[in-house]
């Protein structure tokens, strides 16, 4: 995680796992504290996450190889 994150203005750091199960962090207060996946889709109404072509290319692209992978 070091050298993606190295020299990024982080504010809001999410650890997904694609279940909504015993996935919340109620505390979600302080700079370093990592949220889960219903802390995102809790914010997504009120704080969506926007990116370039580029950048949406590349998720759909890392998406669908994982989905090939585990299928």
């Amino acid at each position: 995680m070091e050298n993606l994150l190295y020299r990024r203005n982080i504010r809001r750091l999410y650890d997904l796992k694609g279940s909504s199960r015993s996935r919340y962090n109620p505390d979600t207060s302080g700079s370093n504290k990592v949220l889960l996946d219903q802390n995102l889709i809790e914010a997504m109404p009120t704080s969506p996450i926007f990116v370039g072509n580029k950048a949406k290319r590349l998720l759909e692209r890392a998406v669908w190889n994982d989905t090939a992978f585990l299928a």
